[in-house]
């Protein structure tokens, strides 16, 4: 379960930094895996 936490967390500043880059949500949704929810957070 720790383990799974800390992937999470690392999906997210991987997100936040392509975000910061420009990419497009959905090229991150495709590398991350995370979901468009997940990601739009990142954006407010």
């Amino acid at each position: 379960m720790v383990k799974k936490l800390g992937m999470q967390k690392s999906k997210i500043e991987i997100a936040k930094k392509m975000l910061k880059n420009k990419m497009d949500i959905d090229t991150i949704i495709e590398l991350t895996g995370l979901a468009r929810e997940e990601i739009e957070k990142l954006l407010n």
